[in-house]
């Protein structure tokens, strides 16, 4: 029982003294897979925490589509913004033809997808500097 308790503290004590590597930012933590059936949809999916991300990078049918190139916005993505500030942190709607994600706070994003009768899937990722957080979208064709 002794060798048990001993193991415990010490798996318990290698975590509480683990040190925060400088410069190291935590990740908005969403759930990473979200499927819709062929008739398409709204979805919400919330974040375990609250910290300030942006959207990155869109994989549409395995075809990367840059958001930005060199701070110009995408012509495949229709983008919104919230205001001039800061136009690859404020965009808070991507849009194509088929879909859209849109974040409504720092917690919450709703995807929508139009209805189809192919299989089609797209990923970005929630992006915080050093860390980010992927989301795959599959839309199934039966």
């Amino acid at each position: 029982m002794k060798k048990v308790t001993l193991f415990l503290l010490m798996i318990c004590l290698s975590y509480s003294c683990k040190e925060a590597v400088d410069g190291e930012s935590e990740p908005p933590k969403f759930q990473n897979l979200v499927i819709f059936d062929k008739e398409g949809g709204t979805q919400t999916i919330t974040a375990k925490n609250n910290v300030k991300w942006w959207f990155d990078y869109f994989y549409i049918d395995n075809q990367y589509v840059p958001y930005y190139t060199q701070d110009v916005p995408s012509e495949e993505l229709n983008l919104t913004y919230l205001d001039d500030s800061d136009k690859i942190q404020d965009v808070y709607k991507v849009q194509n033809d088929w879909f859209s994600v849109e974040r409504i706070d720092y917690r919450t994003i709703r995807i929508t997808v139009s209805k189809t009768d192919k299989f089609r899937e797209f990923n970005f990722l929630c992006d915080r500097g050093n860390s980010s957080t992927k989301i795959n979208v599959v839309q199934q064709s039966e």
